[in-house]
């Protein structure tokens, strides 16, 4: 799978460095994603003694670290990286678990993580807590990777999800006006809403093929009308299923699509008339997970 987060020329970009520390290689390149989406790079390791030999080499603002993995758990990791940097390079350790029991929490603080995230990550969990690193530590502020006279990180967020220029072209090649587009937005959020009942219970019942068949029809379809994020991240997850599916943690692909759904439809709400009623069968991840 090709890596997401791409251009080494976003490193000065923001002025963070990240070091994400994951064995799965689609929980990796999800967050990898996701950071990049956010305007964070990242270098990656794929496991605890990766992690240890890389910040002997390197040095880090931030660390995203799994809890379980082979060879040196997350825990042994961050211990050893405490004792042996010294106290003004220590980075900013995030634990990320499956397990988000007030017990595991705690161990990871004593092993001196800290904060916890819970898996599947969030994109909004993942900005808000990288958020908390700058106000507790007063590192400079990260920006998304725009010029300094450009749109402000919410608006370059917004717009990685919804194009409307996308949907702008397809309308002229039709020779259709606003009300086509409008139909073909609602049309969109009633569909997804329908597939996510699908994509849930895939999710519950570990069926890969399932989820790969939801993937693929969202992905075409998300792209047409402007979608990108969307279509990406479907892209992603119906070849992982098809490629190798024994190898997908099915419930956080199916999550992950979820989410993304729940932000490709609140961005497509966002940009219909303000007469067309809101629909009883648009999706609401909330009430699903």
């Amino acid at each position: 799978m090709t890596t997401v987060s791409v251009a080494s020329s976003r490193k000065s970009a923001a002025n963070c460095r990240v070091l994400v520390v994951e064995d799965d290689v689609i929980c990796r390149e999800v967050l990898l994603f996701m950071l990049d989406q956010l305007g964070y790079y990242a270098e990656v390791a794929r496991d605890g003694l990766e992690a240890v030999s890389t910040t002997r080499s390197q040095l880090f603002d931030v660390i995203l670290m799994d809890v379980q993995m082979p060879r040196m758990n997350g825990m042994e990791a961050t211990q050893l990286i405490r004792a042996e940097l010294d106290l003004a390079d220590q980075p900013t350790i995030i634990a990320m678990s499956a397990d988000t029991t007030p017990r595991c929490q705690q161990n990871c603080l004593l092993a001196g993580m800290d904060g916890h995230i819970g898996k599947p990550v969030r994109i909004e969990d993942l900005d808000t807590a990288l958020g908390f690193v700058f106000q507790r530590h007063g590192k400079p502020e990260v920006r998304h990777p725009c010029s300094q006279d450009g749109p402000p990180a919410d608006a370059a967020v917004a717009a990685a999800v919804y194009d409307a220029h996308v949907l702008e072209s397809l309308l002229l090649d039709l020779g259709g006006d606003g009300a086509m587009g409008a139909d073909l937005i609602e049309w969109f959020i009633l569909d997804c809403g329908k597939r996510l009942t699908a994509i849930v219970a895939a999710g519950h019942a570990a069926d890969p093929e399932a989820l790969a068949f939801q993937a693929h029809a969202i992905r075409s379809a998300s792209a047409t009308i402007g979608l990108l994020a969307l279509s990406e991240v479907a892209g992603e997850i119906e070849s992982a299923a098809k490629a190798a599916p024994a190898e997908v943690d099915v419930a956080w692909a199916a999550s992950l699509l979820a989410a993304e759904c729940h932000r490709a439809t609140k961005a497509l709400n966002a940009n219909l008339p303000a007469d067309v009623e809101e629909q009883d069968a648009k999706p609401g991840i909330e009430h699903l997970w």
